[in-house]
C-alpha cells in the first residue's frame, strides 16, 4: 500500500478552516472526467484517485490564524517500495497538491465555487 500525503498552511483561522472546507466538501467538483451532473467528494477529484480507500484530514492551527490541514490518501494497490509504481505515486501526489492548492484559493477567498 502507498499512502499519499501532503500539507499545506492557510492564512486563515482554524474554524474558518473547517468550515470552508465542509463548504468545498459540498460544492466543488473538478477534474474527474465523469461529465455533466457529477456529484463527488474531494477525495474523489480524479478517477485514479476513486481507487483511495481511505483518507485523513487533519486540521492544526499552528499560529495566529494560520492553519496547517494535512490530507493524506491510502492507494491499497500500489505498493510504495515498487519502483514501477513510483511514477504513478509522482502523479497522484502532483494531483493532491494541485487540489490543495486549490483549495487554499478558495479558503482565502481567491476563488469561488460556481453555482
Amino acid at each position: 500500500m502507498a499512502t499519499i500525503g501532503e500539507t499545506i498552511d492557510l492564512a486563515i483561522p482554524l474554524e474558518t478552516a473547517r468550515s470552508r472546507w465542509a463548504e468545498y466538501v459540498t460544492g466543488m467538483v473538478i477534474g474527474s472526467g465523469k461529465g455533466p451532473g457529477e456529484q463527488e467528494h474531494p477525495f474523489r477529484w480524479r478517477k485514479s484517485e476513486q481507487e483511495a480507500e481511505e483518507g485523513v484530514v487533519q486540521f492544526v492551527t499552528v499560529a495566529d490564524d494560520v492553519t496547517r490541514l494535512t490530507v493524506a490518501l491510502d492507494f491499497p494497490d500500489l505498493d510504495a517500495d515498487d519502483r514501477e509504481a513510483a511514477s504513478e505515486i509522482d502523479r497522484l501526489r502532483g494531483f493532491l497538491q494541485y487540489d490543495l492548492e486549490l483549495f487554499r484559493e478558495f479558503a482565502e477567498g481567491r476563488l469561488r465555487i460556481g453555482d
